[in-house]
């Protein structure tokens, strides 16, 4: 966020809500096993490290969970999902029943009537969405998964919205672009809201699943490099947006301490007011000194960030040849520093692992 593309704000509707009424985490990672985005809504809503075993939503469809979805449920609300791919995609349609969703609006249920990249446009999208919002009686969540922003970024031409000078037609050009009409569907879609009435006492969480450019291609880890200024490493890559955001909450807080994506369940836990025991592997974010972020894809088990300590694990899985580094100044940082967090990561993820396997969420369903 806040980055400028050819003298032009990427992403002016995002920036305007870190200026007002929201939490904005800068230095928010992702946390992904086998699976990618749905990782990132496996781990968000469950607060527990995803598989490398499998497909998370696969490997524990008929385990019965009691992350947010569920918690929602159990107060009354009503809990939807609304993605415009297949809903056999990614195992989402077998899972999400016990994952505590209500009703999923996938392409089967959805009106196509605008087809981007890998499905629905993100404007049509939301703007569905918001017809089912408003004929909801009482209250709901909403969860959102959009498609426009996504690989291979490849926009209409009359739908392009910045002008990115030098690099038209590259994929960072490409990447930029599609960026930018995300974020003005985001402002679409918060706009309708706020017309139909339904931004009153509502809380809106906005997040990147995760990364969008691999920094491991040597092209384009320079065109970006060059692109924000600084080496695009490891940990530029892993850094995802996250915005919690409600409407004349007087809220205005930028928190750059690091945090991933087990820590968003017992934070919004906290928010909502919601007094549950819970089997988390996060922690609140606005109720913390603990600042960890730990890594099992793209970099190797056991990498991790802990304050402001890079530690890449050795491919060889050798610790002694690992990195470790400054992710601020980019020095490098002494191994024998990183041991302690190297074996928490590793127990993190163990335990985890344990409480999965051991169908120790709530209870197998028959």
């Amino acid at each position: 966020l806040l980055r400028e593309c050819n003298g032009q704000e990427i992403t002016p509707f995002l920036n305007s809500l870190v200026d007002s009424d929201s939490f904005y985490f800068s230095s928010y990672y992702q946390q992904l096993g086998r699976g990618n985005t749905l990782d990132f809504e496996f781990s968000s809503h469950n607060s527990l490290y995803p598989s490398m075993e499998g497909i998370s939503y696969d490997r524990y469809q008929n385990t019965r969970f009691r992350g947010l979805p569920v918690l929602l449920q159990e107060l009354g609300y009503k809990t939807m999902a609304f993605h415009g791919n297949e809903a056999s995609f990614w195992c989402r349609d077998v899972a999400y029943p016990n994952q505590g969703f209500d009703e999923f609006y996938s392409k089967e249920r959805l009106e196509m009537d605008e087809i981007i990249g890998m499905g629905l446009s993100d404007r049509s999208l939301f703007r569905q969405g918001v017809e089912v919002l408003n004929n909801t009686q009482g209250p709901f969540y909403g969860f959102f998964v959009t498609l426009t922003n996504h690989n291979p970024y490849e926009l209409p031409e009359e739908l392009v919205d910045i002008d990115v000078g030098d690099i038209k037609g590259e994929f960072l050009g490409n990447y930029v672009e599609s960026v930018r009409y995300t974020d003005r569907a985001l402002e679409a879609f918060y706009h309708q809201l706020d017309e139909a009435g339904l931004l009153a006492d509502t809380v809106i969480v906005i997040y990147g699943d995760h990364h969008g450019i691999a920094c491991m291609d040597d092209y384009y880890k320079k065109q970006v490099s060059e692109f924000i200024g600084y080496e695009y490493d490891f940990d530029e890559m892993m850094n995802i947006p996250l915005i919690i955001h409600s409407k004349d909450s007087g809220v205005s807080k930028v928190d750059d301490h690091v945090f991933d994506e087990q820590d968003l369940l017992p934070t919004l836990v906290n928010l909502l007011g919601i007094d549950a025991s819970l089997k988390m592997m996060g922690q609140d974010m606005l109720n913390t000194e603990d600042y960890f972020a730990l890594f099992q894809t793209y970099m190797v088990t056991g990498s991790f960030i802990q304050n402001d300590i890079v530690f890449e694990m050795s491919r060889d899985s050798v610790f002694e040849n690992s990195r470790a580094y400054n992710r601020k100044t980019r020095e490098p940082v002494d191994l024998e520093d990183c041991k302690v967090g190297y074996n928490r990561a590793l127990y993190e993820i163990a335990l985890s692992k344990f409480i999965l396997e051991n169908d120790n969420v709530i209870k197998k369903i028959d």
